[in-house]
């Protein structure tokens, strides 16, 4: 599991859906700038924690190049809006919708394109955090 500050990344980022996402990486992965010159150096000393969490940011940053960052930044966004306190009480990974702000043509498009994210029984499911466990496991 990973905690993460979904308003400080999109602060940081500018609003650019790459940058959003490198910030993403660097924050779940911790790599080791190589120099002053690498794109992950002005991003490795803050501490991007927060309240929103990914159960599986692994698999997601796995399969993080079939997506656009686009895509990937709208699944965090979304993601960010879950209830930590809802997933520590009945391991909820799902979005009830009615947080979801229907009214918004773009938002409703974003999750009708995406093949990340879908909605059945009013619930905004995504795609890496419903993994089931034998699938995470190395043969």
């Amino acid at each position: 599991m990973l905690l993460y500050d979904w308003k400080k990344i999109f602060k940081y980022s500018k609003g650019t859906p790459s940058e959003a996402f490198l910030i993403f990486k660097t924050h779940a992965e911790k790599p080791l700038p190589k120099n002053k010159f690498d794109p992950v150096y002005k991003y490795s000393n803050i501490n991007f924690s927060g309240e929103s969490f990914l159960v599986h940011p692994d698999v997601l940053l796995a399969n993080a190049h079939k997506y656009t960052h686009r895509e990937l930044c709208v699944y965090l966004s979304l993601a960010s809006i879950r209830s930590l306190s809802d997933f520590a009480i009945g391991r909820e990974t799902w979005l009830d919708m009615i947080y979801v702000d229907s009214e918004s043509e773009l938002i409703n498009e974003e999750i009708k394109n995406s093949s990340l994210l879908y909605v059945e029984n009013n619930r905004l499911y995504f795609l890496y955090e419903e993994v089931p466990k034998e699938k995470l496991q190395w043969h």
